[in-house]
């Protein structure tokens, strides 16, 4: 065998994953799947934003209603409640360990 067999060969067998994609990339344009996976990932993405906006939603939500409590809270001390007779503030849920 010769050097430039060799280097076909080893040319031959490297290049046989690219030309795989690239077969395999045809066939999802020309089936149309690789527009389906582009609408899924869009999708994705557009649900983690708005899973994101949710989160901070929420976190400025329970913000104003904890500084609303407490605002009460202070009113009714300075209106003469006694601090034991107030409920006390509630403890966070503990959280369940991932395994």
């Amino acid at each position: 065998m010769s050097v430039q067999e060799v280097v076909a060969f080893v040319v031959a067998i490297g290049s046989m994953p690219a030309i795989l994609k690239l077969i395999d990339w045809a066939k999802a344009t020309k089936s149309g799947r690789a527009h389906a996976e582009r609408e899924r990932n869009r999708n994705a993405l557009g649900r983690l934003v708005e899973a994101e906006d949710e989160a901070e939603f929420q976190t400025e939500w329970r913000r104003i209603i904890s500084e609303h409590a407490s605002h009460v809270r202070r009113i009714a001390i300075e209106w003469g409640v006694p601090e034991n007779k107030l409920p006390q503030w509630p403890k966070p849920p503990t959280r369940a360990k991932a395994q």
